[in-house]
């Protein structure tokens, strides 16, 4: 049978290789193993090694066969040359699959979700962020929904009868959670942020709060950790770096290994996610594992997981001296810190412990019963 996953991020082009992030590019990887053929479709970038966080190689992976689309980010006629070259992309690789397999929200998956309905072909999903208009359009006409939180699982089963939780794809298990994690009590302090270094994460407003903490006289080392914002943005950004008085240094490009993700987290003090629009970044549960307070705006499915001064503490969006005042308040009060944490902790724990199915097992069992049954 022909299967079909089309995801919503982007792969990136560096030369032959095709870059994902790696728990991404080890689900595909083994959900090839169980179905030979598979087929991923996503949208293609052009970058260099600081564009993916987690660089995993799809290039050669046994059984799977990557197509791409170019997708070009920016201006608004992009966006619509970007979808005017989608539609017959998404009709020819739709008409030749036996089951699709789709990663909402997103406007590609939406886009083969609707000529899956027009060729009458079955899908499924993975919902793992809020879903706009015509994703719940998407869920409506769904086999089944896998979600990533209890949130988004109770809004997939408005529109779908069959629905459930999976695991976090991290590459992290209980074994690996640190508890009882010791709060640093001296400055300076250790400030982590991890994803997509650009402006719909909240990192302007970021640089802007860690330049008035700089102005307060609060002592602390920053990281800015993950692929980066493409040209002017990336270069806006590190122009206000430098007019808050930060070093260029705060940007560190890609943590390529585990190891180097593992020694972020060991090193900080707090995760700081001032993020605009958010599924549920997986960077809060890696954050959870290793005993980090998280600091988050609660937009799109955070809220659904993460509990104000209980195992996070929420930011002001698009507030820069809203999170300067959190952010100083959190690094300045040990207590709260490990009170944060270890909220976090039995989070994490919960999730992992409570879920006995991984997004693998579930994908793959849920794709076999739906293939059965016609």
């Amino acid at each position: 049978m022909r299967i079909l996953c089309v995801d919503n991020g982007a792969i990136v082009a560096r030369g032959r290789a095709r870059l994902v992030n790696r728990p991404s590019g080890q689900f595909y990887a083994a959900l090839a193993e169980r179905f030979p053929g598979l087929t991923l479709a996503q949208g293609l970038v052009e970058g260099d090694d600081l564009d993916t966080l987690g660089n995993y190689d799809l290039a050669d992976t046994p059984g799977l066969r990557v197509v791409s689309l170019p997708w070009r980010m920016g201006s608004a006629s992009e966006r619509v040359l970007n979808y005017l070259r989608a539609v017959p992309f998404a009709l020819r690789r739709a008409h030749q699959a036996d089951f699709l397999y789709l990663f909402l929200p997103g406007r590609l998956p939406a886009l083969f979700a609707r000529m899956a309905r027009l060729l009458g072909r079955p899908y499924g999903v993975y919902l793992r962020g809020e879903p706009a208009r015509e994703d719940r359009v998407a869920l409506s006409n769904a086999r089944f929904v896998l979600a990533v939180n209890e949130g988004m699982r109770l809004e997939a089963a408005r529109h779908c009868a069959d629905t459930a939780l999976v695991r976090p794809m991290i590459d992290f298990g209980p074994g690996d959670v640190v508890r009882d994690r010791k709060a640093r009590r001296t400055p300076p302090w250790r400030v982590l942020f991890v994803g997509r270094v650009e402006e719909r994460k909240g990192v302007a407003e970021l640089i802007d709060a860690m330049g008035m903490l700089r102005e307060r006289g609060v002592a602390f080392e920053l990281r800015l950790v993950g692929g980066s914002a493409e040209g002017a943005e990336l270069e806006a950004l590190r122009l206000r770096a430098s007019r808050a008085g930060l070093d260029p240094s705060v940007f560190r490009g890609v943590a390529r290994e585990r190891s180097e993700l593992e020694e972020c987290y060991r090193w900080a003090d707090v995760l700081v996610l001032p993020t605009h629009f958010e599924g549920f970044a997986r960077v809060l549960y890696e954050a959870m594992v290793f005993g980090v307070p998280v600091l988050a705006t609660f937009v799109g499915g955070i809220p659904a997981v993460l509990t104000d001064d209980v195992d996070a503490i929420r930011l002001p969006l698009r507030d820069a001296g809203g999170i300067a005042d959190r952010l100083q308040q959190a690094l300045e009060d040990a207590g709260l810190r490990e009170r944060i944490a270890a909220g976090g902790t039995e989070l994490i724990l919960e999730t992992l412990r409570s879920r006995p199915w991984s997004h693998l097992e579930s994908a793959e069992r849920k794709i076999r019963a739906a293939l059965a049954s016609g």
